[in-house]
């Protein structure tokens, strides 16, 4: 579970799965499956999505806030 919250961090401080991809030294695709993952388990929605493009929504934020602690 440490991973996907370590994953999440990085996506939200990177604004970007590519790079969070990059940062973390794994693919995108993987990344993406981290996220979801994430949000299955919690059974909540982190990100808004537009596109291909991620919002951090109240939700994530709240996660985001708890994960850094």
């Amino acid at each position: 579970m440490m991973d996907l919250y370590e994953t999440f961090i990085t996506v939200v401080e990177s604004s970007s799965l590519s790079e969070a991809s990059r940062k973390l030294h794994t693919s995108q695709p993987n990344v993406t499956l981290r996220i979801q993952k994430l949000e299955k388990d919690l059974d909540i929605v982190l990100f808004d999505r537009e596109g291909k493009k991620l919002i951090l929504n109240p939700s994530g934020s709240k996660l985001y806030e708890q994960a850094k602690n």
